[in-house]
């Protein structure tokens, strides 16, 4: 967990960036397809010790790391900023409104960069 804590943060000193990491409460699983076993590897997950690595790592080498709301990221269009739910169908966003087709992922991380900035 330290090696990669670790290049996480050499990796954005290099590039001079940010880091960003969106705040999780809770990480459980409201389906009914879901299994208890699943419910408990992410609850114990070591996030916590994660990110307070990543906090001073990134606090030594005088980077800084920003928390940020991912609320309505992934069905957010970044092109015409509409937001509905049906943007995003069978894992794959296409804007209602425009038209627009990416990855969701991708479309989160660029709505996450406009917020930013």
């Amino acid at each position: 967990m330290k090696n990669v804590t670790t290049a996480l943060v050499e990796t954005a000193r290099v590039y001079n960036a940010d880091i960003v990491r969106e705040k999780l409460k809770d990480m459980k699983i409201n389906s009914r397809k879901s299994s208890r076993k699943l419910n408990y590897r992410l609850q114990t997950l070591p996030y916590r010790k994660i990110i307070s690595n990543i906090d001073y790592k990134a606090y030594e080498r005088g980077l800084n790391t920003i928390e940020d709301d991912t609320k309505r990221t992934s069905i957010t269009c970044p092109s015409c900023r509409s937001v509905d739910k049906e943007n995003m169908i069978d894992n794959k966003f296409k804007c209602k409104r425009c038209r627009f087709e990416l990855n969701p992922h991708h479309v989160a991380y660029l709505n996450i960069f406009s917020r930013l900035n």
